[in-house]
């Protein structure tokens, strides 16, 4: 996979132990027209990313996200993301903010 390795190895960090909200730049993001995630790669991009979130819920034997099965195999991007759109509720942006500020309290 040469797209979204990025993601993959976040979601993997995830599942390994206890990840924190760092609210400082630790890396650099070079970003430029000829990068793999960039013009006529963007749909690649999206596609590889929606692979790399289905594998994630494969490894985490997740069956369901609210409500809705998880697809056996991957077929579509546009699948993977309807599954996560709960996640742009104003209630679930909120409960997000919550958890980073009691993390950057007790740590």
């Amino acid at each position: 996979m040469k797209i979204a390795e990025d993601q993959d190895l976040y979601l993997k960090m995830y599942e390994k132990g206890k990840v924190y909200f760092i609210n400082e730049p630790n890396y650099l993001y070079r970003m430029h027209s000829g990068g793999i995630s960039q013009n006529e790669n963007k749909q690649k991009s999206r596609e590889y990313f929606a692979k790399v979130i289905l594998n994630a819920m494969k490894r985490r034997n997740l069956k369901n996200i609210n409500g809705r099965p998880v697809p056996e195999q991957f077929r579509h991007a546009d699948e993977i993301y309807t599954l996560l759109e709960y996640q742009n509720t104003l209630i679930s942006k909120i409960k997000r903010k919550i958890i980073i500020v009691i993390q950057q309290i007790f740590n």
